[in-house]
């Protein structure tokens, strides 16, 4: 028998950003509350689902017969973490736009539910996830100036950031908008069921509006901590086989910590190296700078299990 719509994790999440949504608009929360609950998702499911990416690998070889190592694993995701790092530290603003575009990839494959084979299914997703972030960014040019100047390593100016966000502003929403016209009626020549069409463009438009009205830090920090991770998360579930109930999140969970804590420990070292040297109190930025040396090697396993689980269920049908 088919779940209800009330027990669907999407719904779910949506209904609690408008109860998100209803708390900002009583309350009105200061800057203070906002970066707690920023940092309170980062470290609840933000960083952790990236940090299953070891058994995501290991699951995958033991489905389809083939040979993991764990130690060629390791060195491979250290290796890549290693190289985006140095990256960062000499070539911020190439490394900030390697960021972005890793970013839109990755945010827009977890928002896509129509995976399948060819180059323009992957462009669209790429674009809607694209436009989405820099619409996100320039709809709150006041908040995101300083720590974009502080991790591009002052290449554009805030004041630069300032000046040309209402521009990205408008062009990302009419590419969003085109994008919400255009890509219901290719997937519907696709032959994509109607209602699944219509539920992608209204869940697009409803985090657009939600990104736009709510703070910048509460608005990103639910949409990544919640949607984007929670979803990521079960995704993660269905490929470990572990159940849709409170023993299988907790599983996962215990699964994730040991490598959580080790990703908690490199971006505090990251954050405390940046103050050290250069004396910068924009702390943010450089959380972030670490969030992006991690997202490199996760981007790598998540798509592949993205993919996987895509040519899982085409086989099924």
């Amino acid at each position: 028998m088919k779940l209800s719509i009330l027990h669907h994790l999407k719904f779910q999440l949506f209904l609690i950003a408008f109860l998100i949504a209803v708390w900002v608009w009583i309350f009105s929360p200061g800057i203070q509350i906002q970066w707690i609950f920023l940092i309170s998702m980062l470290l609840i499911t933000g960083i952790p689902h990236g940090s299953l990416d070891f058994y995501i690998e290991q699951s995958q070889a033991a489905v389809t017969g083939t040979s993991f190592s764990s130690a060629r694993f390791m060195v491979r995701y250290l290796v890549n973490m290693l190289l985006y790092g140095i990256c960062w530290y000499f070539f911020p603003f190439i490394a900030f736009l390697i960021f972005i575009l890793l970013t839109a990839y990755h945010f827009g494959e977890i928002d896509w539910p129509f995976h399948h084979s060819g180059r323009l299914n992957t462009f669209i997703f790429f674009s809607v996830g694209l436009f989405f972030i820099v619409f996100a960014v320039a709809a709150h040019a006041k908040e995101t100036a300083s720590v974009l100047t502080v991790i591009t390593g002052k290449v554009v100016q805030e004041k630069d950031w300032l000046l040309y966000s209402p521009m990205l502003l408008r062009y990302a929403g009419a590419a969003l908008l085109l994008l919400v016209c255009w890509v219901p009626v290719y997937l519907y020549r696709m032959g994509y069921p109607f209602f699944q069409i219509v539920a992608w463009s209204l869940q697009t438009i409803a985090w657009c509006i939600f990104i736009y009205v709510m703070p910048i830090f509460v608005g990103f920090a639910f949409y990544f901590g919640a949607w984007h991770s929670v979803l990521s998360f079960n995704l993660i579930r269905q490929q470990l086989s572990l159940p849709p109930d409170f023993s299988g999140w907790k599983r996962l969970i215990i699964k994730a910590l040991p490598f959580s804590i080790i990703a908690f420990a490199g971006i505090g070292m990251l954050v405390f190296f940046h103050f050290s040297v250069s004396h910068l109190d924009n702390g943010i930025a450089y959380i972030f700078m670490g969030i992006a040396i991690l997202t490199l090697p996760h981007l790598q396993v998540f798509t592949r299990l993205v993919q996987f689980v895509a040519r899982s269920a085409s086989e099924v049908k």
